[in-house]
């Protein structure tokens, strides 16, 4: 059976090409549900990518930020700078997802799934909810203090941790703080999910 055009579109690469050729030799729903998975987990990874190329930009603002002797103007300007990268990231991956399912929805490929929406957000989450669990352990003091790598790896939060977490040790962060940072890794979940389901609708009704 061949590969409907549409989804060939969809995946560009060749490598992906190939996989599904090699793979598929069977029924055409089958060949269907298997694409739609495939597209679902090639997204969950490009999602979590977005996060952790955001992270890495924004390193760059925290020498910076180290350069000025953590002024905390300076330090606000620079948490401002590098929440904007993540959420720019995050927004043009969703609405990219986005307008390339609604092609594939027009041609009956593809079904809108709120499970695939949760778990690209979730995966673009993956990176801080996977550090602050690290810190959870820090704070309860299972593991080393791990408060300055936290700062260094999530630089978005420098506003939080510049006035909840103005401490050394993450076992003296207070417990609304912990709250407080774990709402925030949940930012860019929040993004991706939001910017999906707006660009989903507006571009399928037209």
């Amino acid at each position: 059976y061949v590969i409907n055009v549409e989804y060939k579109i969809i995946c560009t690469r060749p490598l992906i090409l190939s996989v599904i050729r090699l793979l598929i030799c069977i029924r055409y729903n089958n060949e269907i549900i298997f694409l739609r998975r495939l597209i679902m987990v090639k997204d969950m990874f490009r999602s979590t990518g977005n996060t952790i190329i955001a992270q890495l930009i924004s390193l760059l603002f925290v020498f910076l930020c180290v350069a000025f002797l953590y002024n905390l103007l300076f330090t606000i300007i620079i948490s401002l700078c590098a929440l904007f990268i993540l959420l720019g990231l995050n927004i043009n991956f969703a609405c990219s997802s986005a307008k390339r399912d609604v092609k594939a929805a027009k041609s009956n490929i593809y079904k809108y799934s709120w499970r695939k929406v949760f778990l690209i957000g979730f995966s673009s989450s993956l990176p801080s909810l996977f550090m602050w669990i690290i810190l959870l352990f820090s704070y309860l003091e299972i593991i080393p203090n791990f408060l300055t790598l936290y700062k260094l790896t999530n630089e978005y939060f420098l506003i939080i941790t510049a006035f909840m977490c103005n401490v050394s040790e993450a076992s003296q962060i207070s417990i609304s703080a912990m709250i407080v940072l774990f709402t925030a890794s949940l930012i860019p979940f929040i993004t991706v999910c939001v910017s999906y389901y707006i660009m989903y609708n507006r571009n399928y009704k037209h």
